[in-house]
């Protein structure tokens, strides 16, 4: 399975990310209004953000969150990641 991943909010952080080492396809938006982040994340498996918020009642829209149990939310330092299922890097 190849992951879509899609970076929210690409230029507040200012650094080299290294390529995970599965199949994927990536997207950065360098900022992303909170009335595009359903739009944005419709196909996404993996979410990438440090400062636009993942509410609720936006990832409900989300066909992905309303089907899968295993939808989670992690926080690692101030970034959030939204994952369906789980991902090794």
């Amino acid at each position: 399975m190849t992951e879509r991943i899609v970076f929210l909010d690409r230029s507040a952080i200012p650094t080299t990310f290294r390529s995970p080492r599965f199949p994927h396809v990536w997207q950065d938006y360098p900022d992303t209004p909170a009335a595009l982040v359903v739009d944005r994340l419709r196909d996404a498996t993996i979410a990438i953000t440090n400062r636009v918020q993942l509410k609720e009642d936006a990832l409900a829209l989300l066909p992905s969150y309303a089907s899968s149990p295993s939808l989670r939310q992690a926080t690692t330092s101030s970034t959030s990641m939204l994952a369906t299922g789980s991902v090794s890097v």
